[in-house]
Formats: structure tokens, C-alpha cells, sequence
């Protein structure tokens, strides 16, 4: 019930119905014609058995409900500044020299102090 339920909300219905005429219109046309002309004559569109004239018809006279879409622009509601930049008041360079960069030329102490080794 449920896979007619899908098929019949999707619209599904009329290809089921088509390819059973397909099939029904080839089995009929095979012993007179043979194979490959049954397939042509079927499938060319220029000879529609009784049942596919009725499927284009209903097919046809299903009312589809008109699909409207309307888009709206977003419009966000005005909010509370929570931060601010401000200029320092004071301002002053520091100088060139520092302390610590002759630190960082020494090689590092070989061997490793006791309180890193494990």
C-alpha cells in the first residue's frame, strides 16, 4: 500500500501504466511481425494501442495545482552595539633594544638539565 501511496502522490502512475501497455502492445505485435518491428512500431509513437490514447488523455485531464512560490526579503530587527574600540590615550614607542634577545642566540645546555630528563 505504501509504494502505490508514493507512486500515486509522485505522479509515478502513468509510467507504470505506460510500460504495461509497452509490454502488452509488444507481446501482441511479436507473433505477426516479429521481434524487431514489434519494438519499433511500439516505441515510433505513429501507432498508440487503445490503452495509450486513454493513459495521454487521462494523463492530460489531471489537474495539476498551480506551484506559487513568493519569496520575502529578511529583515533583521536593529541591535545593541556590544563592543567599541577605543584610541589609547597615552601612546609611546619602546625602544629597540631588548633585554631578552641575547638569551635566544646562546645554544641550549648541553647536557639537558636534571629537571627535564625523565
Amino acid at each position: 500500500m505504501l509504494v502505490v501511496a508514493l507512486l500515486a502522490a509522485t505522479g509515478s502512475q502513468w509510467a507504470v501504466m505506460q510500460s504495461v501497455a509497452w509490454a502488452q502492445m509488444i507481446t501482441e505485435r511479436i507473433g505477426s511481425e516479429g521481434l524487431t518491428k514489434a519494438i519499433n512500431q511500439t516505441f515510433d509513437g505513429k501507432h498508440p494501442c487503445a490503452l495509450c490514447l486513454k493513459i495521454e488523455k487521462s494523463r492530460k485531464a489531471e489537474k495539476h495545482p498551480e506551484l506559487r512560490t513568493e519569496f520575502k526579503r529578511l529583515e533583521f530587527a536593529p541591535q545593541e552595539i556590544l563592543f567599541s574600540l577605543y584610541s589609547p590615550t597615552a601612546f609611546s614607542l619602546l625602544s629597540t633594544a631588548d633585554s631578552a634577545a641575547p638569551s635566544l642566540l646562546c645554544p641550549p645546555p648541553v647536557p639537558p638539565p636534571r629537571s627535564l630528563q625523565g
